[in-house]
């Protein structure tokens, strides 16, 4: 009876090792690619477009103050604005550069899990056989 059970149990075993769910993706790794391209082009746009408003209402601050206020005095307070501005503005170059550059290893590279087929020949059989494999593709 132990035996049965034993064979039982085995057979279910290796039957159930071999139905498996070849339907799902499987993430790849270009996939993190353009999700952190798309992230940082979105900062990036984040800090052009913050930096260049910061900087026009600096602008127009300090204007305002040098018409209302004396002349012999500094507008501080336009100066910091548009200077900060500015530092964002160039701030979101290198996050554009970066976002390229992950785009294209994306692009590039594609790292993915495949069940693959091979056909196996012995004296009076030939059956196909299918087995896993990880699939790396480089374009250029």
């Amino acid at each position: 009876m132990k035996r049965v059970i034993f064979l039982f149990l085995a057979l279910n075993l290796v039957a159930s090792s071999f139905a498996q769910n070849t339907g799902t993706k499987v993430p790849t790794i270009n996939n993190e690619f353009y999700e952190k391209s798309r992230k940082q082009k979105t900062a990036a746009w984040i800090f052009l477009a913050g930096g260049a408003t910061l900087a026009i209402s600096g602008v127009v601050i300090g204007t305002l103050e040098a018409n209302l206020v004396r002349e012999d005095e500094n507008s501080v307070l336009g100066t910091i604005m548009v200077f900060t501005g500015l530092s964002a503005m160039v701030g979101s170059i290198p996050l554009f550069i970066a976002a390229d550059k992950n785009k294209r290893k994306a692009i590039t590279t594609s790292v993915s899990f495949r069940i693959e087929k091979a056909t196996i020949i012995k004296p009076l059989l030939a059956y196909t056989n299918r087995y896993p494999a990880v699939a790396i593709q480089i374009r250029l």
